[in-house]
């Protein structure tokens, strides 16, 4: 919004009274985000999170030879083909198509944001180059109509009667994990975390997807654990965890079972809860 409003004072086709109410909005959004309970800090934490891009896809930098930003592409050529032959940007476009090439290039997570101001802009242009358009025959707008109700009406049906329902799961994890005191700190597969925040939220599960949550230390950690990184027994130890949930064939599961001691309670195809046997971590060297 900032970048559009500077470009509508670079083109002067707008009044001074209203360039301010336009402002007034991104002014009042920001003021807006500092009172939530994060505060100032959400604005730097936007441009940190470059640092989780090992450990998190969506804040990597675009893959081009993937589909999606391929698409984004062809987009922005299209735009840029038919403006530079057909007439010239405004500054207010100028600075749109800027801010959406930063946003493109930037993480796979604003790649999205890039295309919302791409696509009216692209769009624009091309009514430059296609014939004019007769208004839609009456048939057309009441079809198009008659299915946006009807995909409402199957939403409102469907959701509120699946929304609470969660994803199929062995009949033990329930009744086992509801067990578990508040606080207890699982080590849980990374996969599952997100689920299991949701499902029994009196855990302190040790990974899930939000990962901004974490410390940059701590998903070097997680990583280092699923990887049995030398010292991993160590790093698990400082976590306080002495309860598993992890897929049978993983990796930590099999060394916490085979050389740490670990027992299993429960198991089934593709997951396992695993305890710690007293007084772990014995007193020997770390590998």
């Amino acid at each position: 919004m900032v970048v559009a409003v500077a470009g509508m004072a670079l083109d002067r086709s707008t009044e001074r009274r209203t360039l301010l109410r336009h402002l007034a909005v991104p002014a009042l959004s920001a003021v807006a985000a500092a009172l939530t309970p994060v505060g100032p800090a959400l604005y730097p934490a936007v441009l940190g999170v470059t640092s989780r891009r090992e450990f998190f896809a969506e804040w990597s930098a675009p893959d081009y030879t993937t589909v999606p930003p391929l698409a984004l592409a062809v987009l922005a050529a299209v735009l840029l083909t038919v403006t530079l032959r057909h007439g010239a940007l405004t500054w207010s476009d100028t600075g749109l198509v800027l801010l959406a090439g930063a946003l493109s290039v930037y993480t796979s997570r604003t790649l999205p944001l890039a295309a919302v101001l791409l696509v009216p802009l692209t769009c624009r242009a091309l009514q430059r180059v296609l014939p004019p358009r007769t208004a839609p025959p009456r048939w057309e707008v009441a079809t198009i109509g008659a299915f946006a109700v009807a995909g409402l009406g199957v939403l409102m049906a469907l959701v509120p009667s699946t929304s609470d329902r969660p994803p199929p799961e062995p009949g033990w994890v329930a009744p086992a994990l509801t067990a578990l005191p508040d606080g207890t700190v699982v080590a849980n597969d990374w996969g599952w975390g997100g689920y299991l925040m949701w499902r029994y939220p009196h855990l302190d599960l040790l990974m899930h997807g939000y990962g901004d949550t974490f410390t940059v230390a701590e998903l070097h950690r997680n990583t280092g654990l699923r990887a049995l990184d030398p010292g991993w027994q160590r790093a698990l130890a400082g976590t306080g965890a002495r309860v598993a949930l992890l897929p049978p064939d993983s990796r930590l599961a099999a060394a916490l079972v085979t050389g740490e001691g670990w027992h299993s309670t429960h198991r089934s195809d593709d997951i396992e809860m695993l305890v710690a046997p007293p007084g772990w971590p014995h007193d020997r060297p770390q590998r």
